[in-house]
């Protein structure tokens, strides 16, 4: 009897540890979904064509479907306050707070500054070529001559 009472406690114990594991990797799967959605939001379509999903209290915008904690959520659901839009959109709509807002408005700007760095990288790009066909020697030749150059030389 002392056997298996030694070997039921193991098992509740092993039970315990797995029921505990199970939750931590439930926890650590739910942050990084979190973390991965605002991550995502790595393009101008992420940011300004694809509409997410973002719960509402009160008509301010609480945060993304996906972040916001289950109250909220369930709170919204309720409600029908499940909005639609771009983050682009939702950045100009009113928040709950500016610590909810900050990480979807830290994403668009990062975008906003990648995407101006690209188009001056294509612009300088153009330029260097438009000014390479401008100045290739057979097209000075023809359109510039060296001052005082005699006529028939």
């Amino acid at each position: 009897m002392i056997d298996e009472l030694d070997a039921a406690r193991q098992r509740v114990r092993e039970l315990e540890l797995e029921l505990a594991l199970r939750q931590a990797r439930d926890d650590a799967s739910r942050l990084q979904k979190k973390l991965g959605r605002i991550a995502s939001l790595a393009t101008l379509d992420d940011i300004a064509v694809v509409p997410h999903e973002w719960a509402l209290v009160d008509g301010r915008v609480a945060g993304h479907v996906l972040v916001v904690n289950d109250q909220v959520l369930s709170g919204a659901l309720e409600r029908g306050d499940v909005w639609d839009a771009t983050v682009e959109v939702a950045l100009q709509a009113p928040w709950i707070d500016g610590e909810a807002r900050e990480p979807y408005h830290s994403a668009y700007a990062n975008v906003l500054s990648a995407v101006t760095q690209d188009l001056c990288k294509a612009q300088a790009a153009q330029r260097a070529t438009d000014l390479e066909a401008r100045w290739t020697p057979a097209t000075a030749a023809h359109r510039y001559k060296r001052p005082f150059a005699e006529e028939g030389r």
